[in-house]
């Protein structure tokens, strides 16, 4: 679609010269399928994506697809356009429509974006074609790019487990996902990415960390390589996210996984990691993965509801010597009640000492299993009093061990006494049932665990957003019912379960709370619902992902927290 401007020239009373310029896209446009490409409206993304190459940009475009107008089969690639920058962005908002197509060997894409910068996608929902046998990628970010956001998408991937299949990557290669690129200031905000090999891949450079990578909000179902795999970084953020491996392929997997020694200061917190899988022959899933790489830090995740009865488990593992990750504030929680034939690890190292610092970590493993059981594992040649920095952590393996040397010929240290002796580590450490609110709401209510934790320096809230107490507990969750002012104000309210699928219910007792509010981070309020003693909210109409509450008595807020939708 091209508006043109006309300049005409005369030479002589029957000679005229007509020139033609293509005019940059600025403002609004739509994407109609029933509407044929002209003035504002586009009819195929190939048609949008063909201008924006030509014509360019001279201000912020924002191309809106028409509700009804889907789905679109096509396999499109978005190249820079001309003109784009701070200033001159592109989006295009998708309002929920479908895209699909088939995929090949050399055409993995289904919308790629090569070399973009300043552009975002928003809303979009992506499903692949069963006929793409030989790989796919939902949105492939292609050789370079930085300034990108894509949120509130989705990609179905369901009816593959191929590591061939990724939902939103970020690679060098058409053809792989494990190839390097330059990519920079790129966001992955309250998307969703079901089945296949991976959810987000970003693959960087050595000779150029890719930086500012944010993957929040996000919910990952089914992954049969890893939720999220990022290498070649520096400072990413991986956080807010659920994931929930359901079915029952048997696969080794990792939720998270940081790889490779060039992957550096990675922070990992507030996700929920979960397992419904009960099969997993004989494989290792972990919650998270640091394979390689210094500086990062893992706190207030959440890891419980496994309900593996096969495979090995290990919420939190460190693969390589001498890297040193900080791990506070977690909570591992493994309370299913039939009985494995698995592993059942809380924190372990693959190789030997990792000098992996680890504060105020709640590890409980109540599982019953006929293999190991054990909350500390060291490598095999791990030296016991430097292999690890571990104290103020509360773990709980009854019928197992706290801790053990994972050697040709094991060393077991059954008893807190035992692994401190032995170590020198975990001091302050606490050896008792953290009393679970429920089997899968990991929420301790023993209070002779409260205020057990001691302060790391910019760690001020739990999970929930709730303050930390100046001595602060163990484990993603401060205790609830206890003394101090964020705890006074919450004592009337439970809300419930969390995560949810239907309903979210609100206990509010002896509180002057008059509504609840729910919003997510990039629309904002999705839900006002008034209040009385005990409430529920209907949230049919809310997509699965990570929600935002507040419980307000008029402009006082009373409570706020977080809880996360896993279906309907």
């Amino acid at each position: 679609m091209k508006i043109q401007l006309q300049l005409v020239c005369l030479f002589s009373a029957i000679s005229v010269s007509v020139c033609s310029y293509a005019q940059p896209l600025n403002g609004n446009y739509t994407l109609n399928s029933a509407v044929a490409t002209g003035g504002t409206n586009y009819q195929t993304f190939a048609d949008l994506a063909g201008d924006l190459t030509a014509d360019g940009v001279s201000g912020n475009v924002i191309v809106t697809i028409t509700p009804g107008s889907g789905p679109y089969n096509e396999q499109i690639t978005f190249m820079n356009p001309p003109g784009i920058g701070p200033n001159a962005t592109v989006t295009i908002e998708g309002n929920g429509e479908t895209m699909t197509a088939t995929t090949n060997t050399n055409d993995r894409h289904v919308l790629r974006l090569t070399d973009v910068q300043y552009f975002t996608i928003n809303n979009l929902k992506i499903v692949r074609d069963t006929a793409s046998t030989s790989g796919f990628y939902g949105i492939h970010i292609f050789n370079s790019g930085h300034h990108i956001t894509i949120s509130n998408c989705s990609v179905d991937m369901n009816g593959t487990n191929s590591t061939l299949v990724g939902a939103y990557i970020a690679s060098g290669s058409w053809t792989s996902i494990l190839d390097s690129g330059e990519f920079h200031f790129i966001n992955f905000i309250n998307d969703t990415a079901s089945g296949g090999g991976y959810g987000v891949s970003v693959f960087g450079k050595a000779s150029s960390l890719a930086s500012d990578i944010v993957i929040s909000g996000n919910t990952f179902y089914d992954f049969h390589s890893n939720g999220v795999y990022l290498r070649e970084t520096d400072g990413a953020i991986i956080s807010n996210n659920y994931f929930n491996k359901r079915n029952a392929s048997v696969t080794s997997c990792n939720a998270i996984q940081l790889a490779q020694a060039e992957n550096i200061n990675g922070n990992i917190f507030n996700n929920y990691i979960t397992m419904w899988q009960t099969s997993n022959g004989t494989m290792n899933f972990r919650g998270i993965y640091l394979f390689n790489g210094t500086g990062h830090k893992v706190y207030n995740n959440v890891i419980t509801d496994i309900r593996l009865l096969s495979g090995d488990f290990t919420g939190i593992e460190v693969r390589s010597p001498g890297t040193a990750p900080e791990i506070y504030f977690n909570t591992i929680s493994l309370e299913n009640s039939g009985i494995t034939s698995g592993n059942l690890f809380g924190i372990a190292e693959e190789l030997s000492n990792t000098n992996s610092i680890l504060r105020n970590n709640v590890i409980s493993i109540t599982q019953p299993t006929t293999a190991e059981k054990v909350g500390l594992v060291l490598g095999a040649t791990s030296v016991v009093t430097t292999a690890i920095n571990s104290d103020n952590n509360l773990i709980w393996a009854p019928n197992g061990n706290v801790a053990m040397k994972n050697a040709l010929t094991p060393v077991y240290y059954t008893l807190l006494s035992n692994w401190q002796s032995a170590s020198m580590q975990d001091s302050n450490s606490f050896m008792a049932d953290p009393q679970f609110l429920t089997d899968t709401m990991p929420v301790p209510t023993n209070m002779n665990a409260d205020n057990l934790g001691v302060a790391i320096p910019g760690i001020t809230t739990d999970y929930t957003g709730t303050l930390r107490a100046a001595i602060p507990d163990m484990g993603a969750y401060e205790f609830p019912f206890t003394s101090g002012i964020a705890e006074e104000v919450n004592s009337d309210i439970i809300v419930y379960p969390n995560p949810f699928s239907g309903e979210l219910k609100f206990k509010i007792q002896n509180s002057d709370a008059t509504e609840v509010i729910l919003y997510n981070a990039v629309s904002g309020k999705v839900i006002t619902h008034s209040v009385l003693n005990n409430s529920s909210v209907n949230t049919s109409k809310l997509s699965p992902g990570l929600y935002f509450y507040e419980v307000r008595s008029n402009d006082l807020i009373l409570m706020k927290g977080k809880v996360v939708k896993v279906g309907n």
